[in-house]
């Protein structure tokens, strides 16, 4: 009796130290290293958001800038046309309408480039065109130049954050995913392989162990996670 008390303590005792030794340590030290990985994973993912929305935030920036100037140089080429018509209007006159006149159509979508009236060109006509007004034209061309580049550049921005960098990103993610769930799994099957080497005591609880993780399979579990959390937003 002593002697089978002995080896089951010894079993027991070979038990504890190959857990510890061969699974604890070994997990541990993974489940820091996943840790780290994932943080950097995420981070990628917020810095890729942020610096979209930045872009996002100057093109509207530089679209409303845009919008402003080409207002008011349009509504002091309005102001001039209408004196220039009504003949009861002195030449000295004209000065004091600079600033009222009709508003410019406003550009409405991110990825459309609306035609920017030639108001300059057209306030040349007028001999008694007024430096404010020149300068007002000049300012709205060179928002419209402004925008037209900033737009350029965020649309290619747009292309590529949603064409390569996210979908990068998320194949990282899943490549991480993927990886994490095959360890665990021979990591627990390991564990069960321990367990029968006990009769009785743990053979039911090592084979059930066992039978569960062999059933696991990694698309299965990346299949399961994309039903559970999918947002039912289709691409187009």
């Amino acid at each position: 009796m002593q002697q089978e008390l002995e080896n089951v303590g010894n079993k027991h005792f070979t038990f504890s130290d190959s857990i510890t030794n061969e699974l604890f340590g070994p997990l541990t030290a993974y489940v820091k290293k996943k840790e780290a990985d994932r943080k950097k994973l995420m981070a990628d993912g917020m810095k890729l958001t942020k610096d979209f929305k930045t872009a996002l935030a100057n093109l509207d920036i530089a679209k409303k800038k845009y919008q402003e100037a080409s207002k008011a140089a349009d509504a002091a080429a309005g102001a001039y046309s209408k004196a220039k018509s009504e003949s009861t209007v002195k030449p000295k006159e004209l000065n004091k309408l600079n600033g009222k006149g009709t508003r410019h159509p406003s550009r409405s979508k991110v990825i459309s480039r609306p035609f920017l009236q030639c108001t300059k060109h057209f306030l040349l006509f007028f001999p008694l065109f007024c430096s404010k007004a020149s300068k007002a034209a000049d300012v709205a061309h060179s928002a419209d130049k402004d925008y037209q580049k900033l737009l350029e550049k965020t649309n290619v921005k747009q292309t590529e954050f949603y064409q390569r960098d996210m979908p990068d990103l998320l194949k990282k993610f899943q490549e991480f995913e993927e990886e994490r769930i095959e360890y665990l799994k021979q990591h627990f099957l390991r564990y069960s392989t321990f367990c029968l080497q006990f009769p009785s005591l743990l053979e039911f609880s090592g084979k059930s162990v066992q039978k569960s993780f062999e059933e696991i399979t990694v698309p299965g579990d990346i299949q399961a996670f994309l039903d559970a959390n999918k947002t039912g937003i289709s691409r187009i």
